[in-house]
């Protein structure tokens, strides 16, 4: 019977040829007598074992169904919110005949949230829209009351008109023209609060750049903005907030105006021949020494869309000049009566 192989003392790489004809192994580890050929293969138990978590994991059909669960929970919040929304315009229909200031005040905070949170998707704008000729307006109207309404419901009123116009949308002149003068009226009135002139002129002019596409009743806007952020307004001066907040509706509808009309000189049909911006300039420069930070920063951005529409009224794509002549020979303050003003805004403008 042959010796049993040994590992080779000196550990040698390759193995040699004893007397009687074995070969050592050197250093490779040599299998035992009793390994079988069946003890490195995986038996079918093994990848059952190996494979039973992918028994516990979910499925592919539940990643549907959990989309499906999805879709519905969606579908019933939509309907919870509608629901919700038509519960708080039922009780804003007693609005203009509850006696009892908080309680109107109540409802009408109710109908700001409701709307603007519950209003969601083509349903809710078509739920407001259906209740706003004889809920939504009558609602606000009672509480802009002069006299009869407490500062804080004049205050919710503006907002729920303000949050109105952003859910009707675009071509909405109706609804712009409803309400109009009762906004124009708490703007000017200087005995309300001036919060509530704030919301008011906000509410405006909100309304007449989402919904409005008469340019008649912007520039109407644009003009009560430009006399209210003045220092006086009716023989009394003008709270800062207030003025802050005239120059801030300003931009925005400013936006809406052909540049001509906002940096232009020596324009044809209009008072003076200047633009809007061009005309209040010097208001602008008196508003960047004010001490009100608010009132500062307003006055920047108005000063900033101003001189960007002069700028853009230099281009003129037809002209084979480059760009930067194109944009600075006739878009620039260079040469004009308003040079030295706008070099001085714009050096305290840098100072700030």
């Amino acid at each position: 019977m042959p010796k049993k192989a040994r590992r080779k003392k000196g550990g040698g790489d390759t193995g040699d040829t004893g007397e009687d004809g074995v070969v050592d192994a050197g250093d490779v580890d040599v299998l035992s007598e009793s390994y079988t050929v069946a003890d490195s293969v995986t038996t079918a138990r093994d990848l059952d074992d190996d494979f039973a978590e992918f028994d516990d994991q979910e499925p592919l059909n539940s990643v549907e169904e959990e989309a499906d669960e999805h879709v519905s929970r969606a579908a019933l919040s939509a309907t919870a919110r509608c629901t919700k929304l038509a519960d708080v315009l039922s009780l804003a229909s007693t609005i203009p005949t509850e006696k009892r200031s908080a309680r109107r005040e109540s409802a009408l905070r109710q109908l700001f949230k409701a709307v603007s949170q519950y209003a969601t998707g083509a349903e809710g704008r078509e739920a407001v829209l259906s209740r706003l000729d004889d809920v939504i307006i009558p609602a606000c109207v009672a509480g802009l009351r002069s006299g009869v309404a407490s500062p804080a419901e004049q205050y919710a009123s503006c907002r729920v008109l303000e949050a109105t116009a952003v859910v009707l949308g675009g071509d909405m002149d109706e609804y712009v023209e409803a309400i109009t003068d009762l906004l124009t009226k708490a703007v000017k009135a200087t005995g309300r609060a001036v919060q509530v002139r704030v919301a008011a002129i906000r509410a405006l002019s909100m309304a007449l750049f989402i919904c409005g596409t008469d340019m008649a009743l912007t520039n109407t806007c644009l003009d009560l903005c430009e006399a209210v952020c003045a220092p006086t307004f009716r023989g009394e001066e003008v709270d800062p907030h207030l003025r802050s907040a005239a120059l801030d509706c300003w931009a925005l509808l400013s936006t809406t105006v052909a540049d001509a009309y906002i940096a232009g000189d020596d324009i044809e049909g209009i008072d003076g021949g200047n633009g809007r911006g061009v005309t209040i300039l010097p208001l602008l420069q008196q508003c960047l020494d004010h001490g009100s930070v608010e009132l500062r920063s307003a006055a920047g951005e108005c000063v900033a869309l101003i001189h960007a529409a002069r700028i853009n009224m230099g281009i003129n794509e037809d002209e084979g000049e480059n760009a930067t002549e194109r944009r600075y020979r006739s878009g620039s303050w260079d040469g004009s009566e308003w040079e030295i003003l706008m070099d001085e805004v714009k050096q305290r403008v840098a100072e700030l």
